[in-house]
């Protein structure tokens, strides 16, 4: 009974995403992902010389939630964040650097241009 809830919720926020014209980044779908991943965001950039430690700390929650239920959800999230960030790409040492610096290795893709749909 629960699971077919569950179900009908995902069916339901699929068909609302699908036809929805609001960037992906900014629906509910990805809030965690936002949250935990835009002090990243401004790293990769080259916004900021030095990864934060929110960043670090999203990080290793991001990959939590990547762990439980897969990175698919977190890649498209952040796809749609790198593509929405006025077409300024990751700069491809200082994602390099995350990973040294946060201390961790990833359970999904960050990359200069991100495309989830492999």
């Amino acid at each position: 009974m629960a699971m077919s809830k569950i179900n009908v919720l995902t069916m339901f926020f699929m068909v609302v995403l699908a036809s929805s014209q609001v960037p992906l980044y900014q629906l509910p779908y990805c809030m965690d992902v936002v949250l935990n991943f835009d002090w990243c965001a401004g790293y990769l950039e080259g916004n900021w010389d030095n990864v934060a430690l929110p960043c670090c700390r999203g990080l290793h929650t991001l990959n939590s939630i990547a762990q439980r239920e897969g990175p698919r959800r977190i890649c498209q999230c952040i796809e749609d964040m790198a593509n929405h960030q006025l077409g300024i790409p990751y700069i491809p040492s200082r994602i390099d650097d995350l990973y040294v610096k946060c201390q961790i290795h990833l359970s999904f893709p960050i990359s200069q241009s991100m495309n989830c749909s492999t």
